[in-house]
């Protein structure tokens, strides 16, 4: 039987020999993956887009005064607060919360494959480090098994 040499692992999900990739239960024979590389996954900003915007728009409301004054004022100890003032102050709760989920998102990153199945991201973590070492671990592999294969 023969021993293969081990060119990366993280001890626990993630091995990768000189023909094939596991991580987890799953095993990839480096033959079968066509490309692989390091892949950004952009957060999705839209929803914290439209909390903003919401925000602004019942600022704006609120400092037109666009709802015209009602009988309806909310006494907040000695205050007396307006409709328009709700608005206002609902606005900038809205602005700020968006703002914080924008500060929350970050970037993942994966180790994307293309097989016969089509192309997955087999390991997706927050650490760029640890993808990017996966990668390099990936590349030394393919060329123990394509020498002569130009990267693109």
């Amino acid at each position: 039987m023969t021993t293969e040499n081990v060119l990366y692992t993280d001890g626990h999900d993630v091995t990768v020999t000189e023909s094939t990739f596991q991580v987890r239960k799953n095993h990839y024979r480096l033959e079968g993956i066509t490309h692989h590389g390091f892949h950004i996954i952009k957060p999705n900003r839209v929803p914290a887009i439209v909390i903003s915007g919401l925000g602004l728009l019942l600022v704006a409301g609120g400092m037109s005064n666009l709802i015209p004054q009602i009988d309806y004022a909310l006494n907040v100890y000695s205050y007396q607060i307006m409709f328009n003032d709700l608005l206002v102050i609902a606005g900038i709760v809205l602005a700020v919360i968006s703002l914080l989920i924008n500060i929350l998102l970050k970037e993942r990153y994966s180790v994307r494959i293309s097989t016969a199945e089509g192309d997955k991201n087999v390991i997706v973590s927050e650490r760029r480090e640890y993808v990017n070492m996966i990668v390099e671990a990936l590349d030394q592999a393919d060329q123990s098994i394509r020498p002569n294969r130009l990267e693109y």
